[in-house]
């Protein structure tokens, strides 16, 4: 890797919802082979099955039930059950209901569904990851860290979906024909030409991605919470050219100085990179738009790029205007932009001022919790980001910069 040799993309005003599906389907495709059966429902060991609701998913997964038409009594009856499913399972179900969104009262028991689908597929994506890594992740928050993590993974795969034109690869999300393997995702591009995974609903979504024309870097250094990671300071993603190779993930321990971990971190990428680049994220998204500036490091014969990569990520957050907030995050109410800003609403609003509600990542929030929160915070000059693509969970107050706000 060499500092000198850089290459600038943008992502640019992107519904972060679109990326998500992508990401989705891109997981997918990576994570569920088209030539392997689905595993089996799991079963205890007297052989009993776990599912309560077990007939509903097996009709769901064959493609013989839809959830859209299903009747709200069994869908909230087979919300328990969504824990015990494997990651394939979840994947397979999300990608043919992605295309289901609706904030109607009567459909709240499938939305409900959805938010437990999403929370699973997460934590599931990245201990499935950490899992190939040899990482064991402690037991405090361990759930918080996994569904960011997740959600991360996600976004990354999708956002490299749409950068390497690849979105037309995907077939539409109710597209599975029953007597084929089960939510396998075959080429189906569109007469047209436009994407056939996601029919983008406005002129707005459509990807504006802007620089020069170089293979698409195949690693992806995404910076971690501290609060969230006192273990490790970066993930390294690894997502090959080719879209049915599973991601990879390393995590680079804090406790390292920083010789130690530029030089960790320089071995990991001279075996991942083969001849393409480190991609770091400049992440200043709002209001669910992605808006990212993504600096790429090409790999080459010079020392030095695990310093050159720190550096850019360091960089990455100094310009995100938050410390160490991580890719689809925000910044936490016990960060230094927190509590900057909860001390300005005090002195502002003193008794009457905004106090955020503090919820983990698990917490799954209603559409009108989610809406009631987005008018609370719009009144006050607080722009609100929700990193989950169901108006779900995940959520923390975001503000790039005080100026504005301290405005008169």
């Amino acid at each position: 890797l060499s500092a000198s040799k850089k290459l600038r993309l943008k992502l640019n005003d992107v519904s972060e919802r679109g990326v998500l599906k992508y990401g989705v389907q891109s997981c997918h495709r990576r994570l569920a082979s088209q030539d392997s059966e689905l595993p089996p429902l799991p079963k205890r060991p007297d052989g009993s099955s776990k599912l309560l609701q077990r007939s509903f998913f097996e009709r769901l997964l064959a493609a013989q039930l839809d959830l859209q038409t299903s009747l709200a009594c069994d869908v909230s009856a087979a919300q328990n059950d969504i824990r015990h499913l494997a990651l394939e399972h979840l994947l397979l179900l999300r990608v043919r209901s992605l295309d289901f969104n609706t904030s109607s009262s009567s459909h709240e028991a499938h939305n409900g569904f959805l938010m437990k689908l999403d929370q699973q597929l997460y934590e599931q994506l990245a201990n499935r990851l950490l899992a190939a890594a040899g990482v064991i992740l402690p037991a405090s928050r361990s759930a918080e860290r996994l569904h960011r993590l997740g959600f991360q993974t996600v976004l990354v795969s999708g956002a490299v979906a749409i950068l390497s034109g690849n979105m037309a690869e995907f077939p539409p999300s109710g597209a599975s024909s029953p007597s084929s393997r089960k939510g396998s995702c075959s080429s189906q591009p569109s007469s047209s030409g436009s994407p056939t995974a996601l029919q983008l609903n406005r002129e707005a979504d459509e990807p504006r991605i802007l620089g020069e024309a170089s293979p698409l870097p195949r690693c992806w250094a995404l910076p971690l919470d501290a609060e969230l990671w006192p273990e490790h300071q970066l993930a390294l993603l690894s997502l090959d050219a080719d879209a049915d190779a599973p991601p990879r993930l390393r995590l680079l321990p804090r406790a390292l100085d920083a010789a130690e971990a530029a030089e960790k971190l320089e071995a990991w990428c001279r075996e991942e990179l083969e001849g393409s680049g480190v991609a770091v994220i400049f992440d200043r998204s709002r209001e669910r738009r992605l808006h990212w500036e993504i600096s790429v490091l090409f790999s080459s014969a010079e020392s030095g790029g695990g310093q050159a990569v720190l550096a850019e990520v360091a960089a990455a957050e100094r310009a995100t205007g938050a410390r160490a907030v991580g890719i689809g995050g925000s910044a936490g109410a016990a960060s230094p932009l927190g509590r900057e800003l909860s001390a300005a609403l005090l002195r502002r609003g003193g008794a009457s001022a905004v106090e955020f509600p503090k919820a983990s990542s698990t917490e799954l929030l209603s559409v009108q919790s989610v809406q009631s929160f987005e008018s609370t915070a719009s009144s006050c000059g607080v722009s609100e980001r929700q990193s989950s693509f169901t108006a779900a969970a995940s959520w923390e107050p975001k503000m790039r910069t005080l100026s504005d706000f301290l405005k008169d």
